[in-house]
């Protein structure tokens, strides 16, 4: 049977399934999937939703004249008007990109650009999805060639899509001059919110403020998330560490009760205290991923976070921390059944204790034997969590019937891989392997 024969259900499928897998075609190979679009009409009515449904809009980050009225960009920005109302809405999430690069020329003018950001964000009518990659600076070093008032129409243009639900702030800082104020008014009534800060200097509260009204506009989000990554919470540069308190400050003076089902952070103190003052937002939590809490004190502020949820009857389904020495972590673990998906990560010199390691299998793991489908043990670290797995420990891994994914760190000596000892390495892998795979 010929491709053309097929009929639209399955060949919308078959376009779908090669799209997602196409980071495995060559390189060379794989523009000319987006031009099966001009094999016929009804290939091209087929295949565009699934070409166009993620769309990166960006300028160009080399080579860039000031104010180009002619030529390559030129052409660029008059297809992208052009284009708006056939590609605009098949788009189902987007990705902008409006930072400069550390390569632009100090003379950038992105008007140009920007005008043709104006015409194209508002033919998007299907997006759901927003991330968006956005540069600040202050008023006294703009250095980021941006029109005037340019972010603040595109936070408009963003915010009036009437499909969007999730939106992901990408943040960076130009140079050393961090802005300290960022309107985010015109956002509201997301389901998912993400916030990711990559500058050595804390936001500015003003800023913090901010993303804690978004919450506020928000009753029905069910996923937030703030990440501090690269360890910039570390910098001497960065001064006073976030905290879960100030994300949420917003939400005492009102009476909206949201329902957040997933909350993840990192590097970014979350206390019990904290979580108890804003508890009756998280009484449907499912999902917990707290990472690098930067304070003296995180291993206690895990524990306290789990002692809350004790005795609140919250009980998670998807759980991911680095911290587990605490005995209220495993208390809580022990507590209930019905976990999912587990990744405890170890980093603290107290949780390299193989009395945990012990627990874990002994107590923790029967306990969700019956619901467990994804288990991550260990990290980077040489502790007893990455040592070679026991007999006994596979055995009750094995006991997981419905565990689908299974990743354990294994600490490598030079030794293990000798000519005379490599075998045994492998044939602790056949073991891991085949005990899991009978599960599967």
């Amino acid at each position: 049977m010929l491709l053309e024969e097929l009929p639209n259900e399955l060949l919308s499928k078959i376009f779908a399934l090669v799209w997602v897998f196409r980071s495995q075609i060559p390189v060379y190979e794989r523009r000319t999937y987006p031009e099966i679009r001009l094999v016929s009409r009804r290939f091209n009515e087929l295949a565009s939703p699934v070409v166009f449904a993620n769309f990166r809009l960006h300028h160009p980050f080399v080579d860039i004249a000031p104010d180009p009225a002619i030529g390559p960009d030129a052409d660029r920005r008059a297809v992208l008007r052009g284009c708006r109302t056939i590609v605009g809405p098949l788009v189902k999430r987007l990705t902008l990109e409006t930072e400069a690069s550390y390569s632009d020329p100090p003379d950038l003018d992105l008007g140009p650009w920007f005008d043709a950001f104006h015409a194209f964000i508002p033919a998007l009518t299907s997006v759901t999805s927003v991330r968006w990659y956005l540069a600040l600076s202050s008023a006294e070093y703009p250095g980021n060639g941006y029109p005037p008032l340019g972010i603040e129409q595109l936070t408009t243009e963003l915010a009036c899509l009437p499909f969007l639900r999730e939106l992901t702030l990408d943040l960076s800082v130009i140079k050393q001059y961090p802005q300290d104020h960022f309107s985010l008014t015109p956002f509201s009534d997301l389901k998912n919110f993400s916030i990711v800060w990559n500058h050595t200097v804390r936001p500015h509260p003003r800023i913090v403020a901010e993303i804690s009204r978004v919450l506020h506009r928000s009753p029905g989000l069910e996923g937030f998330s703030f990440v501090i990554p690269w360890n910039f919470w570390r910098c001497k540069t960065f001064g006073s560490l976030v905290t879960m308190e100030e994300l949420f400050d917003e939400m005492l003076s009102g009476t909206v009760h949201m329902r957040l089902k997933s909350f993840e952070s990192r590097g970014v103190i979350v206390s019990g205290g904290g979580l108890q003052k804003h508890v009756r937002h998280f009484r449907y939590l499912e999902r917990l991923r707290v990472r690098f809490d930067p304070s003296p004190s995180a291993a206690a502020n895990i524990g306290d976070v789990f002692r809350v949820l004790m005795i609140e009857g919250i009980y998670l389904k998807h759980i991911h921390i680095d911290l587990i020495h605490h005995p209220l972590v495993f208390d809580y673990l022990t507590s209930y059944s019905g976990v999912e998906s587990l990744a405890l990560k170890p980093g603290h010199p107290q949780d390299d204790n193989p009395q945990l390691l012990d627990r874990f299998f002994s107590s923790v793991l029967p306990s969700h034997c019956a619901s467990l489908k994804s288990l991550r043990l260990g990290g980077n670290f040489k502790t007893v969590w990455s040592q070679t797995l026991q007999e006994h420990h596979l055995m009750q891994i094995s006991r997981c019937t419905l565990l689908e994914y299974i990743c354990c760190w294994i600490w490598i000596r030079p030794e293990d891989v000798a000519p005379k000892s490599s075998e045994n390495l492998v044939t602790v892998f056949f073991e891991l392997n085949y005990s899991t795979s009978k599960l599967i």
